[in-house]
């Protein structure tokens, strides 16, 4: 769609954006799994079925690579 090659794409959303395409999808994922633990009761497995993961412990490695902590542990910490 953007009418260049992959490696163009890439080297180009680097220099504009400081990160890569991947890295950039991925914190967007993950910002909206930290959105939905905080303000839904989805179980864990619809929320990484909603940001795009088909298995849970993919999700689960993924948000704690981001937050330090797994999803079950953030929403303990943010439930008052």
């Amino acid at each position: 769609k953007a009418h260049m090659n992959v490696v163009n794409l890439n080297q180009g959303f680097r220099l504009l954006t400081g990160t890569t395409l991947f890295d950039y999808h991925l914190s967007r994922r993950m910002e909206k799994a930290r959105k939905l633990l905080e303000t839904t009761r989805l179980t864990l497995d619809e929320i990484a079925a909603e940001t795009g993961y088909e298995h849970l412990s993919s999700f689960i490695a993924a948000f704690k690579a981001i937050h330090g902590m797994t999803p079950a542990t953030y929403r303990r910490s943010k439930v008052k």
